[in-house]
């Protein structure tokens, strides 16, 4: 029984990381988007 707690546990702890990993790859994502969104504005105000 204590066998498959750790099972349960390992897993859960291995999905935690690949969703703390998407987190991160997102968080990127978004500060790519974020940054070349003011880029164009700040394109826009210069013109």
């Amino acid at each position: 029984m204590k066998d498959r707690a750790l099972e349960v546990k390992d897993k859960a702890l291995e999905i935690k990381d690949k969703a703390l990993e998407r987190e991160k790859d997102l968080n990127f994502a978004q500060a790519a988007e974020i940054s070349r969104l003011k880029a164009q504005i700040a394109a826009m105000q210069g013109s």
